[in-house]
């Protein structure tokens, strides 16, 4: 960052513009909300989508078990993938979800 001379007068403003120059280039937590973005493509395959989804599920630092497997019902579009987690809505882990994908092959 280039500044012509005489720009900055004082620490705070040295301080504001250096951070305003610096902070977009930090990763930022993902939340809860951005996982309810990530819907199953109708051209994706199950596997392609549910390692899509893991990309986006392990930056969100605090998501619970029990939203991470509705966002992931709510977003599948696999007619089979659907139909198992109808069938199995006693899942208790992300694990588990994950291992139904093996039943609809």
């Amino acid at each position: 960052m280039h500044l012509p001379e005489g720009t900055i007068s004082s620490w705070d403003e040295l301080y504001k513009r250096f951070i305003t120059n610096f902070q977009g280039t930090r990763d930022h937590a993902l939340t809860i909300n951005d996982l309810w973005r990530v819907k199953q493509r109708p051209d994706e395959t199950l596997r392609k989508y549910i390692q899509r989804f893991t990309q986006v599920r392990l930056k969100i630092p605090k998501a619970s078990g029990e939203a991470i497997i509705l966002v992931f019902t709510e977003g599948v579009t696999n007619v089979k993938m659907s139909e198992e987690l109808a069938i199995h809505d006693d899942l208790c882990t992300v694990l588990e979800m994950f291992n139904l994908e093996n039943a609809t092959s």
